[in-house]
C-alpha cells in the first residue's frame, strides 16, 4: 500500500507541475571519446561537444584557444593538448566539471553534455488540527497533513485542504530548486447550528 502512495506521489508531482517547471536543473557529461580525426593545427587538441543543452560556456584549467559554434548544440573547443578539466556552464543549470583528460597535441575527441532532471525542492504543509485531506493540482492524493515531499519538482503547486467540520482553504505554493515551500495553516470551524 505504501509503495502505491509513493509513486502515486511522484507521478502526480512530475504531471502536475510540468506546466510550470524552472529551468534549473543539472549538466551531466560523459567521458571524452578519441576521435579518428586528425587535427590539422599542429599545436591543439580539439573537443567536438554536443549538447542537449543550448548555449554552453566553457572554462579550462589551461587557457582555451578558440570555441566555435555550430548551432546552438555544437561546439568546437580547440584546447592546448595536456592534462585539461573543463567547467562547462548553461544558463539556468546547475555548472559540471569534466573529468581531468589528458589531451594530446592534433587528436580530436568527442563529448556529450545532457540534462538530467531538475533539482527537486520540498514541500511541507501542516495543518492545525492534523488530518486534512490533501489535493495537489486539482487531485486527491492518498495523504492527509501533515505532508512532507521531499522530491518535489521545481514549479507551481495548486494545494486544497479540507476536513469534516471546518471550513476548505486553498492556495498556490512555488517549489523551488533546494528551497523548502512550506504552508502552516489554522483551520477554521465551521458554525454549528442548533436545532429547535
Amino acid at each position: 500500500m505504501k509503495w502505491r502512495l509513493n509513486f502515486s506521489l511522484i507521478l502526480l508531482l512530475i504531471c502536475g507541475s510540468l506546466f510550470a517547471q524552472e529551468k534549473l536543473g543539472q549538466l551531466t557529461v560523459g567521458e571524452p571519446e578519441p576521435l579518428n580525426e586528425v587535427v590539422r593545427r599542429p599545436d591543439v587538441s580539439v573537443l567536438y561537444v554536443i549538447s542537449e543543452v543550448p548555449e554552453l560556456r566553457f572554462e579550462s584549467t589551461l587557457q582555451i584557444i578558440t570555441v566555435l559554434s555550430r548551432g546552438a548544440s555544437e561546439w568546437h573547443v580547440f584546447l592546448p593538448p595536456g592534462r585539461q578539466k573543463l567547467t562547462i556552464r548553461a544558463s539556468g543549470y546547475q555548472p559540471v566539471d569534466t573529468q581531468v583528460m589528458n589531451l594530446e597535441v592534433k587528436r580530436a575527441y568527442g563529448l556529450k553534455v545532457s540534462q538530467v532532471k531538475p533539482i527537486p525542492g520540498t514541500l511541507f504543509i501542516k495543518t492545525k488540527p492534523d488530518s486534512a485531506n490533501i489535493r495537489l493540482n486539482g487531485a486527491p492524493i492518498n495523504a492527509k497533513t501533515p505532508l512532507r515531499l521531499d522530491e518535489a519538482l521545481p514549479g507551481s503547486y495548486y494545494v486544497q485542504l479540507t476536513k469534516e467540520g471546518y471550513r476548505p482553504v486553498e492556495k498556490t505554493l512555488a517549489v523551488k530548486s533546494r528551497d523548502v515551500a512550506e504552508w502552516n495553516v489554522e483551520l477554521t470551524q465551521t458554525a454549528v447550528r442548533k436545532l429547535t
